[in-house]
């Protein structure tokens, strides 16, 4: 019954700690303190992103547990959730580059209506290439669309399941 936003990232990264993460904090502050809006931010290194490093990363960003989880879990189970369900493009590993070079993925923000539906998707990664001016109204559609998913009323809520902790490992 919540609107989530997802993305995918690996820890190591440049870009996703910096260009990713500026527009996901961005988003956390406006809208964690909303009890109806959760962020979950995939691990496409989990080899690399342990549950400590991730945990590290977490902090370092200001995630509180309850409303921002950082995932990781096998890699090819992640891979395939990633691409088939979540439809983001597929991800391509490059074993003899590092850093920013190591994986080719989507930078895509995908915002989730209550019901788990799909409502917006936007990279604003790459709308900064297009210039300070179209990154900016990329990101206030983003916002715009979550809070009005979020102003909509929502279903009743079963129980919640949480956990106490924003590092999730799936089990094989």
């Amino acid at each position: 019954g919540k609107v989530w936003v997802v993305n995918q990232f690996f820890a190591n990264c440049p870009v996703c700690l910096k260009q990713n993460s500026d527009d996901l904090i961005a988003l956390y502050k406006e809208f964690g303190s909303n009890p109806d809006f959760q962020m979950v931010s995939i691990s496409v290194d989990p080899e690399r992103d342990t549950v400590e490093f991730l945990a590290d990363y977490a902090a370092a960003v200001g995630a509180e547990a309850k409303n921002w989880w950082f995932v990781r879990g096998e890699k090819e189970e992640v891979y395939r959730f990633l691409t088939e369900q979540m439809k983001y493009a597929p991800i391509v590993e490059r074993p003899e580059a590092d850093g920013a070079q190591r994986f080719a993925h989507d930078f895509g923000i995908q915002v989730y209506g209550q019901g788990r539906r799909l409502v917006r998707q936007r990279d604003l990664v790459s709308a900064k290439s297009f210039g300070d001016e179209y990154h900016a109204r990329s990101l206030k559609e983003l916002k715009e669309r979550i809070a009005l998913r979020l102003e909509t009323p929502l279903p009743p809520r079963g129980e919640s399941g949480e956990s106490g902790e924003n590092v999730v490992e799936t089990e094989e």
